[in-house]
């Protein structure tokens, strides 16, 4: 292997492992950042993008060259459950985790999951792992169905071309046993 083709497999892993990284935006108050960054950032596969307000998480998923994978709101930015169903009517595909560490436990909403006890046993890190491979298998599935639907019919049709030549190479007998016509 030539090092010019080494360097080309090189460049290609560093984009499949950029490409394979979950990209997460966390809507956090300020004073919480660090503990959400450390906490966070223990999964090497995560690229985290830490805001202070709702506002701020806005503006970061409609700028057009970011993507976003996961948007984890706190529940102290405000009215989450009317800021969870306006992104949610924008961004349908959006895995989006609430954060409510005051209650014992809570109802997501229209959001994908709630954790009450984010850096308790990676809870947070398991729950996102847990809905990105979801989402990502019910992406394979959706995009499989049409093939699947394509491969079908092929078989449909070349199956009723192929009954039809075998009727006029058989015929059925009285006691519904084909026999060969030679």
């Amino acid at each position: 292997m030539t090092i010019d083709s080494q360097i080309e497999l090189s460049e290609e892993a560093q984009y499949m492992s950029q490409s394979l990284a979950l990209k997460i935006l966390a809507a956090i108050r300020s004073d919480a950042h660090d503990r959400y960054r450390k906490g966070l950032s223990q999964e090497s596969q995560f690229e985290i993008k830490l805001v202070p307000s709702i506002e701020a998480a806005r503006e970061s998923l409609d700028s057009p060259g970011q993507q976003t994978d996961v948007l984890v709101i706190d529940n102290m930015l405000g009215d989450t459950y009317e800021i969870v169903r306006e992104i949610r009517y924008s961004y349908p595909r959006l895995i989006i985790i609430l954060v409510d560490e005051d209650a014992d436990f809570a109802l997501p909403g229209r959001a994908d999951d709630v954790s009450t006890a984010p850096f308790e046993n990676n809870d947070l890190i398991t729950r996102i792992k847990r809905l990105n491979e979801d989402r990502r298998l019910q992406t394979l599935r959706a995009d499989a169905l049409p093939p699947v639907r394509e491969f079908a019919k092929s078989i449909l049709k070349a199956g009723k071309g192929t009954r039809m030549r075998m009727e006029s190479k058989c015929r059925i007998s009285n006691s519904t046993k084909l026999k060969a016509v030679r």
